[in-house]
Order: structure tokens, then sequence, then C-alpha cells
């Protein structure tokens, strides 16, 4: 399949990693001044790069009437979560404002100079000059209404970030009471005045809950709210449904959209989903395929994943937020033959990308993302090389890894991913998906931040139980590892699975091994060739008579490292369930129960694949026999 940037070409500035974070952060006055990004100061780039949703085209056409004088709303509130496209749309209504040959005047809250007060900004901005409005004691309804049909033009007031200006104004003295108190008198009068004219149109945005700061500030947003609240009609300019059209649009250069290719491309996806049976759980192929069309090349999940659950931060900032994002994403994908992009795709090594996602989540996770998945001896890594030679080379672990990591964050109760959601988004369409359990099942084993709680696993800032263990055992005493590995050799070799021959293990000298006619197994913790010829040739000062009876088993040259990782483990595991100050999850205390109630056969065999070195009496002195690895599960008696 074609790449997605030859399919969908995104905008210049996206293309040449020109653009700026701040590229996507619309500001009302910076577009009057004629100032910030040329695509909000140019109405025709402007427009190129805006969706018209239903909610802005009736906003549109409900102003134009209403300026023309057939009707319409007099006074409207711009609704909508934090980032949600307020902004942009009130920068809209004013590039609008000269093809339907009104006035603009423009009230940018954040950046309005608090002592200066809103009734005079209007009039220096409809009139040239301040006359009728002077000092700080608010105009009543009929001078503002006169200063209305003073005007040459229908009046389009467009109020933005309001409460910004209420919050510095509520300091600043007018006669007994603040300038913030006059303000909202006044908009209580201008609200009014609106209504009453004919071709006057009122519009004003309100932060949301995660904009504002302070009980003060909240209580002055409320009065805000409730005193246009009175003739207002509430607007929202964009919906849920549309928001993945808007970022397409945004990003992309829609009329260069390669639509069959797109057909292509999504029906192939969602054909294989459906094979695998990893549609989204009551949603229809058709539905599913009808989504990531409108969303391409970008998966449904990722609009989903980052402007439901990420844009619930406060500080994320919805529309915003998703552009800011997608568009260091785009231009980190490119020329990678990704036919199109998944949650799996975001590159986590770069700063940009990393950066804004760390802004939301806490930095505390900049190193969890380096230890488990990006760090050069990341655990992501051990399972990309290790998944297998015919997967090796697709990255399966940290593609898997990173889909978990941007599903385990929201602003709300939602958290994790489900095994069929990380499949959407890391599998390879040419593979099964079922090599995405074996990728999530080594990742558990691997990471160290990585959780699965009820079906869903996510990133947490607490270790988990690998972790736990793995501190556990750095700090085990050496004499203690030796001990309990000594004892397991004595169970695997006296036990009825171990071996009918007379066992010694690690002899002092040959005094401890009897000069008879039995066979016996002498266990060794460590090969030593000359140790054992002098057990063959003697028991003390007597020379042995019944040499032909000794065989040795002894671990290899290295040494018995997996034995003694494995006792390491079991004591970790055993110290971590006597621990009662870990607070362990429901599921981490039934998966210590679990692994300590497999101890006998992993210890049973870590000895068999250990101790596997037989050494026979022969002529010339030694003769060498590998006993191989065991079978998995099999206890086969040693002789």
């Amino acid at each position: 399949m074609a790449s997605f940037e030859k399919i969908a070409k995104p905008h210049n500035d996206i293309l040449k990693g020109n653009f700026t974070l701040e590229t996507y952060a619309a500001n009302l006055g910076d577009v009057v001044k004629g100032q910030g990004p040329i695509e909000y100061r140019n109405a025709n780039q402007f427009f190129g790069k805006t969706y018209r949703t239903e909610g802005l085209e009736a906003l549109l056409h409900g102003v134009e009437r209403r300026l023309k004088g057939r009707g319409g709303d007099a006074v409207i509130q711009l609704q909508t979560p934090f980032g949600g496209g307020k902004t942009h749309t009130l920068i809209a209504l004013y590039h609008k404002a000269r093809e339907w040959k009104a006035k603009p005047v423009v009230i940018a809250g954040s950046g309005m100079d608090a002592k200066r007060p809103l009734w005079a900004e209007i009039e220096a901005q409809l009139t040239g000059e301040v006359q009728r409005f002077k000092g700080r004691v608010a105009p009543g309804g009929e001078e503002i209404s006169a200063l209305f049909r003073q005007s040459d033009a229908p009046v389009l007031l467009l109020m933005d970030e309001i409460v910004h200006y209420l919050a510095r104004a509520n300091a600043v003295s007018a006669g007994k009471s603040t300038l913030a108190e006059q303000t909202l008198t006044f908009v209580q009068s201008l609200t009014e005045s609106a209504a009453s004219a004919k071709n006057v149109a009122f519009i004003a945005t309100l932060q949301s809950e995660g904009e504002r700061y302070g009980e003060k500030t909240e209580a002055l947003a409320a009065r805000f709210e409730k005193v246009i609240g009175r003739v207002e009609q509430v607007r929202t300019p964009v919906t849920d449904t549309e928001i993945a059209k808007v970022i397409r649009k945004r990003l992309f250069v829609e009329e260069d959209f390669n639509k069959a290719e797109v057909r292509k491309v999504v029906r192939a996806f969602v054909n294989y989903a459906a094979a695998e049976k990893i549609l989204p759980s009551g949603v229809q192929k058709s539905e599913y395929q009808e989504r990531f069309m409108e969303s391409y090349p970008f998966q449904p999940e990722v609009i989903d994943v980052l402007y439901q659950r990420w844009g619930g931060f406060p500080t994320f900032q919805r529309t915003r937020g998703v552009l800011r994002l997608l568009s260091s994403v785009v231009h980190r994908s490119l020329r990678k033959n990704l036919p199109y992009i998944t949650l799996a795709d975001f590159d986590l090594r770069d700063a940009d990308i990393r950066g804004e996602l760390l802004k939301h989540a806490g930095d505390v996770f900049n190193s969890i993302i380096a230890n488990d998945i990006t760090g050069s001896d990341a655990g992501a890594k051990s399972v990309d090389a290790g998944i297998g030679d015919t997967y090796k080379n697709l990255a399966l672990g940290t593609r898997t890894a990173t889909a978990i990591f941007l599903y385990s964050f929201t602003g709300g109760q939602e958290r994790g991913a489900l095994i069929d959601q990380v499949k959407r988004s890391a599998v390879h369409p040419d593979n099964p998906s079922a090599i995405i359990d074996s990728a999530i099942n080594q990742l558990n084993a691997h990471l160290f931040y990585l959780r699965t709680e009820n079906g869903k696993s996510y990133f947490d800032t607490q270790p988990n139980l690998t972790r736990i263990v793995q501190i556990r055992m750095q700090n085990i005493e050496a004499e203690r590892v030796a001990s309990r590995a000594d004892a397991q050799l004595k169970r695997s070799f006296t036990s009825g699975t171990g071996t009918r021959m007379k066992t010694f293990i690690a002899p002092k000298n040959g005094m401890d091994i009897p000069d008879t006619p039995e066979l016996k197994l002498i266990i060794l913790r460590q090969r030593d060739d000359a140790f054992c010829q002098s057990l063959l040739e003697a028991r003390g000062e007597t020379p042995r008579v019944y040499r032909n009876t000794l065989f040795f088993l002894t671990p290899p040259e290295e040494g018995t490292k997996q034995l003694h990782a494995e006792v390491k483990s079991v004591i970790a595991y055993e110290d971590i369930q006597k621990d009662r100050g870990l607070n362990l999850s429901t599921s981490q205390t039934k998966e210590v129960s679990d692994k300590l109630r497999q101890t006998g056969t992993t210890l049973e065999e870590a000895v068999r694949n250990d101790y596997r070195t037989l050494l026979i009496p022969a002529r010339d002195g030694l003769r060498a026999e590998d006993l191989g690895l065991p079978a998995h599960g099999m206890n086969t008696p040693f002789d």
C-alpha cells in the first residue's frame, strides 16, 4: 500500500517541519493587530484550513442574517470544552465581517488593559475616539443604543476571554465599587441594547472549567454568564463527531486527497480487523469503515484517545492540543512508508512529541519512557529482538508499549487499553494479531512500570511486580542464595525423581565418599577435573578399589547461573509475600501466590538445565557427556 503522505498531502509547514507549537494557538487580539501566524491573519488561508462544521455554518448564517436586519439571535455565547474552537470561531466571524460590510468590534480580554473601561474601548473602535463614554462609571442602555445608531454600518461585537479582563479589573477602583462590577453592569445593558437593535450581533466566549483559576475568578465568570444568559443563545461550533474532519482539514490539503486510495487502504484494514475479530465491541464493520474514512490518515482511535482521554486534562486544550501533537507526529512519520498513522506510530524518542505528552502526564514519566520504551536497554527493545525472527524487524515490543502508553492517561476515570485496542494500534495487517498477545506477555515480564488490571494494560508511576522483584533480588545476600541452592540440590537428587544412586553433594575430600560396590553420583558446585581424579584414586591415604562406581555431575564452566537466578527469584517472591507494607493489588497478590506455587517445578528445571555435564571414569582419565536440556515439564530420573 502507498504511504499516507502520497495519499493525503500534509500542508507545507508540516512537510518542511517549519511549524511551531504556537502555530495552533489562535489569538483574536493578534489577528486584529495584524500579528501572529499568517494562517490566522489571512482570510483565504484561514478558511482554506478550516473545516466548516454544521455548528460553524449555522452560526455564520445566523449572524449574517442578524447583521443584515433579517432576524437571528442578537446575543450568542460560544460554549465548548477548553481548546474546543471558541477563539477560532470568533476569528472566522471577524474575517466574515468585511464580507458582510459590518464593523467588527473586538474585545480580547486576555490582552486588554485592565484600567481601560470596556465602554471606552467599544466607542473608540466604532467612532475612532472616546467622547460619550468617559470615566469608569458604566453608561446606561439608552446611551449604548445611541452609540449603535450612530454607526454607519451593522455592528459585530466579538468578546473573547473576558473573564481574564474581569479578574484584573476587579483590582481597579471605580467610585465606591470596582471596574469589574461596573463592567458587569455595562454588559447587562449592552446585551439588552444589542437585542433591541436590528443589526447588532454580540458574540461572547467563556472559559471552560480548566481555564479558570481561583475562587474570585470563578465567581466573576459565573456572574458574567448569568448576566448575558438573560438574552443569549448558546452555540457549540464543533461537536465531538466532527473533530476528526476539523483535524484533517487543518493538517492536510484535502483537495489533494486520493479518495480511491484512501478507500483501498481503509477497506484492507477493516477487512483484516473483522477477520481477526478485533473491531471495537458493538461497532459494525461499515460504521468503523466510515469513521476511518473520515479520520484518515489517522486511525479513529488516534482522535478518540487524544480528544476524549487526553482532552480531559485541564491543560490539554482539546482541539488545539490535538493539533499541536499531531503536527509533530505527522512530520516525524514522513518517509516511513506508513499507510496510515496509529497510536503505535507516535515516536516517543522525539523531543517535541514526548514533551507535549509530558506537559500533561507529568515529568515523572520521562524516566519511565526511557526505562521501559525508548532507552537502549529498555524492556521494549528486548521484546523487539526476542519476539521471533519473523517479527524482530517490526519493533512490536516498542509499538505495543507505545500504544499502551497513549491509552494510559485520562482526565477522567477511564484508563488503560484492552487487548483488542492495542492490537488495532500495534499490529501490522500482514501478521496475525495474536502476536500482540505474545508481545504483551513479554512486556509484562520485562517492563518495570507496565501494569495489567481487570484486562486493561497501562503505565503507572509505581513500579510493577517485575521491578519490585528485581530490587529485592539485588539485595539478597550471596550466602542465602548458596544455602538455598544446596538445599534444592539435595532435594532434587534424593527425591524419587532424582536418582536411585547414592548421592553426595559437594564432598570436601575422598573420605566423604565410601569405597563400596554401589554406584555413586557426586554433585559438584563447579567442574574441577583434578579434584574428581583425586576422588577416583584414593579415599584418604588408601587407594580406591571401586573406582568405576563414581560418577560426577557438574554444571558447565560458566557455573550455575540459572539455578542461582531462579533461587534469587523465589527468595524475592517469598519476601514480598511476607511484606505486608507493600500494599500489593489483588492481581499482584495472586501473581505472587501463583509464582510460589510453581517453585518446585521451576527450581527443578533450573537444576536440570545447569547440572547436565556427566563425568565418567575412563582409561585415560574422565570422559564428559552432555546430558542435554530436558524436555519442559519432564522429571525423568538422572540415572
